[in-house]
């Protein structure tokens, strides 16, 4: 994939420098756009503790695969709760 413009190309630069003294809330603004690009449906906050985690050692790989497992859970316990509802309707 090309990067088309110089201030994409930036951003990349940041990410890629690490641990070079940078502001930390810069990286995190640049990590929550590359985020939104790739419609990962995390918020800031998500997206803070999951860079910690990642910090402190845990792999990346199975942190994804946690947050994936999470999103199936919950989607179930919602569709669960949603079936209850349509068929358990509360009487006033």
């Amino acid at each position: 994939m090309a990067i088309n413009s110089s201030s994409e190309a930036g951003c990349i630069e940041c990410v890629r420098g690490g641990n070079d003294g940078g502001d930390p809330q810069e990286t995190m603004e640049i990590l929550m756009e590359i985020s939104a690009l790739l419609n990962t449906g995390l918020d800031s906050t998500t997206l803070q503790i999951l860079v910690e985690l990642v910090e402190q050692g845990v792999h990346p790989e199975a942190l994804s695969r946690v947050v994936l497992e999470m999103r199936r859970e919950l989607q179930a316990v919602r569709e669960k709760e949603e079936k209850s509802a349509r068929s358990d309707p509360i009487q006033d």
